[in-house]
């Protein structure tokens, strides 16, 4: 039996004539054809989809209620054009720690580490040898968050004492003095993207104390407070279309529009705490400008970096994204002076002409360049890029980011008001182009949203049997894993919430879950002491880790791919390599 069918791009667009092929023709095969018909130099991967139903196994077994006696429209996805290995043994066992490691993550370029843990310090490891680098302390309890700048030169902190630390991950060191202002402990740390802000200067922080701060760790100023949670904020997001997202134990998920610390909406549906959320561009808002490589996507163009073909468009997009950004910096930096976000030397240098450098006014006695100088202040070390290689840098991450998206809108123009009444709109009301956002509970069940544009979910995720801990969306943004204290992890299909699959083998509950850079596999970490890496598209069990002594806290798959790291009650940190 055969089917006549045409391609047909994911965004629309037809490709090539009407074929008729047999029903039997398998994922692979479609690949070949849609390569002769693109003309391709080599094989690239693709995945198919027919009315949404993913082409895992053969055409005829995605046809579902789809009509024979028709033209099948058959949608093809790029896929990450290299292929990271599955981790398969355990390469390093390394002590240090004096109390359990609650944290584990990989800086933006996937070329340190750093881990908080139990025993108020935090620690850098070097990746090269795979020994201990740098133990930051300053803390005086419990390290409960870490957060990397998504240039890769800073790390922040923070902790049970309610102070937050920013460090210079190059030199081991503090970058000043821990800001405090908050009266509780500290849950959650987040970024301003660096598409945003290619200075890399401007963090929010949430806790206990019911607060969201934002804070210029430059100049240590609190630059907003954002109020509104009636409970422990939990979780905190700075998506990139210039909202922040925080999750709250009073059920709410509430967004804020950050240029002007002023709420935007509140997204209502869960029926307990909110433990967990994530973004569908979280890997391009991690990683910025560096590829899977780890290279620097603003310092050259060709790159392919960490969601495959996306990172391909975006070297190529990056010139052109570097007149938008230059021709943008007037009117972002006049805004910012309003809201107190930048000092006034830094609105005339964001106003040069694109390629020339504004001279900055003389820094008072005492201040440094970059610096709050030495009356206590940042280590004047840490100078600021030229604005050439600051909108270089603003340029490469936007374009990547515009490219995982799926449009060249800017987003911040599209949320100007909190009503988003002049963002354009789809066929479901949705603005073109919208970042997906994803909660969880301790109610059993995840939610959908697009909050740039509307306060009622997309969908809600059902059929975990205990509360969720932590949810993930895949670096290229198609699906959602979410893990859960039933002891399984599951996969979502991020458009819609469609379920996927669930992935079985654990005996305890799933504390966290984390994304090889293609989107290939998953790996979890559990309170049975064990990890485990999933195929995604066997959607089965690919690799057992055992290992650990005890209860596995956090894991991390570096960006390029090559190692995963986890740590847990242990007090030890492993390194997996394939």
């Amino acid at each position: 039996m055969s089917i006549i069918c045409r391609f047909r791009s994911a965004e629309g667009e037809g490709t090539g004539p009407q074929l008729d092929v047999p029903v039997e023709t398998t994922a692979k095969e479609l690949a070949l054809i849609l390569n002769k018909l693109l003309a391709s130099d080599e094989v690239l991967p693709y995945s198919f989809y027919v009315g949404g139903e993913e082409v895992a196994t053969t055409l005829g077994a995605a046809l579902g209620d789809a009509s024979v006696e028709q033209v099948l429209e058959v949608t093809y996805v790029p896929q990450a054009v290299f292929r990271v290995k599955s981790v398969t043994r355990c390469t390093s066992t390394l002590a240090g720690h004096a109390d359990a490691i609650l944290h584990v993550t990989f800086s933006p370029d996937g070329r340190h580490l750093a881990t908080g843990s139990g025993d108020a310090t935090v620690r850098l490891w070097d990746l090269t040898t795979e020994t201990p680098r740098f133990t930051l302390r300053g803390h005086g309890d419990w390290v409960l968050c870490t957060a990397w700048s998504p240039d890769g030169r800073m790390l922040a902190t923070g902790g049970k004492d309610g102070t937050l630390f920013v460090w210079d991950a190059v030199r081991g060191r503090a970058a000043g003095p821990g800001l405090s202002g908050h009266r509780k402990f500290l849950t959650a740390l987040s970024w301003e993207p660096m598409h945003s802000n290619a200075r890399c200067e401007l963090l929010a922080s949430a806790s206990k104390d019911l607060l969201i701060k934002l804070w210029n760790w430059r100049t240590g100023r609190c630059l907003h407070q954002l109020s509104g949670h009636t409970a422990s904020v939990t979780c905190l997001r700075w998506g990139g279309q210039g909202l922040i997202y925080s999750g709250s134990q009073d059920r709410t998920v509430k967004v804020w529009v950050a240029a002007h610390g002023t709420l935007a909406r509140s997204l209502e549906g869960h029926g307990h705490w909110v433990n967990c959320l994530a973004v569908s561009t979280d890997h391009a808002l991690r990683c910025g400008t560096f590829d899977h490589r780890g290279r620097d996507l603003s310092r050259g163009r060709g790159a392919v970096g960490a969601v495959g073909m996306a990172d391909a468009a975006a070297a190529d997009a990056a010139e052109e994204a570097t007149a938008r950004v230059a021709a943008s910096r007037a009117a972002v930096g006049a805004a910012d002076a309003s809201c107190e976000l930048q000092d006034a030397a830094a609105v005339v240098a964001q106003s040069a002409p694109p390629g020339v450098v504004a001279k900055r006014k003389r820094a008072p006695a005492g201040e440094e360049e970059g610096g709050r100088g030495a009356s206590g202040m940042v280590d004047a070390s840490l100078a600021l890029p030229d604005e050439a290689a600051l909108a270089a840098r603003a340029a490469a991450s936007l374009a990547r980011y515009d490219a995982l998206r799926g449009s060249s809108l800017r987003g911040d123009d599209a949320i100007a008001d909190a009503d988003a009444d002049a963002a354009p709109q789809s066929a479901d009301g949705a603005s073109v182009g919208d970042e997906m956002l994803a909660s969880c509970s301790d109610d059993f069940t995840a939610f959908l949203w697009r909050p740039a544009s509307s306060k009622k979910p997309v969908a809600r995720l059902q059929g975990h049997q205990r509360p969720i801990n932590a949810l993930a969306f895949a670096p290229d943004g198609r699906l959602l894993a979410t893990a859960s204290f039933d002891g399984s992890v599951r996969l979502w299909r991020s458009a819609d919430g469609k379920f996927v699959a669930a992935l079985r083998g654990h005996v305890g509950p799933v504390y966290q879950v984390g994304w090889s850079g293609d989107s290939r596999l998953v790996v979890s970490g559990s309170r049975d002491s064990t990890m485990k890496v999933w195929d995604v598209a066997s959607r089965k069990l690919k690799v057992d880790l055992p290992g650990h002594a005890d209860e596995v806290f956090a894991v991390d798959w570096s960006p390029d791919g090559q190692r995963v790291a986890s740590g847990g009650k242990d007090k030890m940190l492993k390194f997996w390599r394939a």
